[in-house]
């Protein structure tokens, strides 16, 4: 017995204070050691000390005693700490704590009253909460809920979590922490206003039977990891405020489903990592949300499964985005920042009455585009960074179905170089595109966009030409619009396409040489071995070029690989050039001019031949000029010998050959142009095979 006076009562409040901060301070840590072997949480023998954590305790579930996986399974009456931490250590396997679904507490059935990270969830560790309850929140966490990276908090159970999800952590490290929804009933409502989550998972194994999660809120819901959505699982929302998923977004199966709006609301999705879907992406409200990728790394896009309602697709990541799967867009499809590359087998596909909107040099589809419907549509296309796009006149059935594709490159070489002449002076050599027809019959109008890169001057004297097969067809120019730096050129109706399965390439001509250039056109290229086996080349443009360009003269023997050997700069009012080889390979030499733009285009000439001889071998010089409608030819050779004289005009083509002897010395013989067009030409002499001599001229 003891007696309180009234002055020892004054300091009964300083006494308690002092009493709690001891309390605080001599709390014990309690870890696991399993001894008991049956994994209960009740059975002292599993802990060191072989003492139940009580209400002032910490608790810490690791590897330091027991050095495997293991379980523990908490009590179906109620338990309270001051906080736990699962900490297992790499490489040694998992540790659970599991709420048994045989638990049926519905208020406080685990609880941690602490400050500061109260529950911490370190990586491969598991916390499951299965409890068979149909109301209230079994869980309380005092202060904070921490899921680090790797670990996993799984919830099995219809209680509820709006209470302590807000309590989450959202500091780094805890981006990859994974919250997983597996309820055994067919709905249920997530906290998602404000809200940030690491990986969000949404699951029906536990229901067996579909199960549709849906939330709301006007304040932005924040997923840092992953969203994924698995077989016969649904997440319906009517978010007014926007969802920002910094990972990737995954529908896993062909029952999944994500509706991004199911009420009003004109809410936005924003991916910043990859998608890919097997299920279903759809809206089922009244208002228009819309899909943004807007990463800043490439993204990928799979979608495999359905697209379905009025949902605008929004490209705004700089860096792009990459199909893996062909991709069908039914309703409107954005082009804001950034290149959609399809690569070689997949297309994006706009279907009937479907829009799209933007478009330029900063955002195109680099690869195949495919429109279905009878509407007029321009094709949003390009390639690398240059953007070139194609447009069709309305027309036909909402059947209809046409792919379009932009190619950089010399179409006289990819294709062919044969064109409607005279009409056509000249075709470009540096683009051209393809549309397929791969369902219709009726003619369409072709509108080409002119860039600076196309090289034309006046569009009124531009024609867009149609590959048939055999030669490039004038399918003409009923109307332009814009500069030629950014206009537009729309052929005649046009109705015969190749058959589906054949893609028709379509490019520029020009019906008049002293306009539209088109490429940097090379009128010719030559190689001629002069005194000492020194070899001269020869270029000649058949405009001035523009811009800071260059040459590069690529020389190789007869096996072995092009390399560059002489570089130099376009000369502004120049068009003829060349350079001399003073130490040429012995034997045969292979010599073409590499062109390099100055957006950085690059072509090359047609390759040609000379042999590096010895004074012992055979060797001919041939002159040539200008006698009236006759060019007349001096062939100089040291020994006698049988040659062929082949004369080509400007864009290739073989237009005279004859065989010709000559003797040692000075030789003469002629041939008329009489029949041939005005324009470059040039002349070669062939001995035995091999190219010896190569002069131009002009008619």
């Amino acid at each position: 017995m003891f007696a309180i006076t009234i002055d020892s009562m004054k300091n009964i409040p300083i006494l308690i204070i002092l009493f709690l901060l001891s309390a605080q301070v001599n709390s014990a840590i309690v870890k696991w050691d399993g001894d008991a072997g049956d994994g209960l949480w009740q059975s002292g023998d599993n802990w060191i000390g072989n003492v139940v954590p009580g209400s002032g305790d910490e608790v810490v579930l690791d590897h330091s005693v027991l050095a495997t996986s293991y379980v523990v399974t908490l009590p179906l009456t109620s338990v309270s700490i001051i906080s736990i931490r699962i900490s297992p250590d790499a490489g040694v396997g998992t540790i659970r704590l599991v709420i048994p679904s045989s638990s049926t507490i519905t208020t406080n059935a685990f609880m941690t009253t602490g400050t500061g990270y109260t529950m911490t969830l370190e990586r491969n560790a598991i916390f499951e909460n299965n409890a068979t309850v149909a109301a209230g929140t079994n869980l309380s966490i005092a202060d904070s809920f921490r899921i680090n990276n790797g670990a996993r908090y799984i919830h099995r159970t219809r209680s509820g979590h709006a209470g302590w999800a807000s309590r989450l952590a959202r500091v780094t490290g805890t981006e990859d922490g994974t919250m997983e929804f597996d309820v055994p009933t067919a709905s249920y409502v997530i906290s998602l206003s404000g809200r940030t989550y690491g990986n969000l998972i949404f699951s029906s194994y536990n229901h067996i039977l579909p199960v549709t999660y849906s939330g709301t809120g006007a304040s932005p819901l924040i997923i840092r990891g992953s969203l994924t959505i698995n077989n016969n699982a649904g997440f319906s929302t009517s978010l007014s405020a926007d969802m920002v998923i910094h990972g990737n977004c995954n529908l896993t199966g062909n029952t999944s489903m994500f509706n991004v709006q199911n009420s009003t609301f004109n809410n936005t999705v924003r991916l910043l990592g990859n998608i890919t879907s097997q299920g279903v992406l759809t809206k089922t409200g009244a208002g228009f949300p819309q899909l943004v990728m807007s990463g800043s790394a490439p993204q990928q896009v799979s979608i495999t499964g359905s697209f379905l309602n009025n949902i605008r697709v929004v490209v705004d990541n700089p860096v792009g985005v990459a199909l893996m799967a062909s991709l069908s867009l039914p309703y409107h499809l954005q082009l804001v920042n950034g290149i959609i590359r399809t690569g070689a087998t997949y297309t994006l596909t706009i279907v009937d009455n479907a829009v799209v909107s933007g478009g330029g040099s900063a955002s195109f589809v680099d690869g195949n585009m495919t429109k279905t419907g009878d509407e007029a549509f321009t094709f949003h296309v390009g390639e690398g960074l240059e953007y070139a796009p194609i447009a069709i006149s309305a027309g036909g059935a909402s059947t209809d179905v046409f792919t379009a594709r932009y190619a950089r490159g010399n179409p006289m070489i990819a294709i062919g170089n044969l064109f409607e002449a005279p009409a056509i002076d000249h075709m470009s050599s540096k683009e051209w595109w393809t549309l397929e027809r791969i369902v219709g019959i009726a003619s369409r109008d072709v509108t080409l966009h002119t860039r600076t890169f196309t090289d034309a001057t006046v569009l009124p004297e531009l024609r867009i030409l149609r590959w048939d097969g055999a030669i490039w067809l004038n399918v003409g120019n009923s109307a332009t619009a814009g500069t030629p730096a950014a206009g537009s050129v729309t052929s005649n109706p046009i109705t015969n396409f190749l058959p589906s399965g054949s893609p028709t390439p379509f490019t520029f001509g020009s019906i008049s040489s002293l306009s539209n250039p088109l490429p940097i056109n090379l009128v010719s290229f030559s190689a001629d071995v002069q005194s000492g086996n020194r070899v001269l080349l020869k270029w000649e443009l058949a405009d001035d070029p523009n811009g800071n360009g260059r040459f590069e003269i690529q020389r190789a023997g007869s096996t072995n690989a092009f390399v560059s050997s002489c570089a130099t700069s376009y000369l502004q009012g120049k068009r003829n050039y060349e350079y001399i080889d003073n130490n040429p390979q012995r034997g045969e030499n292979r010599y073409r001019l590499k062109i390099i733009e100055e957006d950085g285009f690059i072509a090359y000439s047609t390759i040609v031949k000379v042999m590096n001889t010895t004074e012992t071998d055979s060797f001919i010089s041939l002159e040539n000029r200008i006698e009236g409608d006759h060019v007349a030819v001096t062939i100089d050779a040291r020994q006698p010998v049988k040659l062929s004289l082949i004369l080509i005009d400007m864009y290739g083509r073989r237009v005279f050959q004859k065989q010709q002897f000559a003797t040692a010395g000075i030789t003469r013989t002629h041939f008329s142009m009489r029949n041939l067009s005005r324009g470059a030409y040039v002349l070669i002499a062939m001995v035995d095979g091999r190219k010896c001599s190569v002069n131009k001229f002009m008619w």
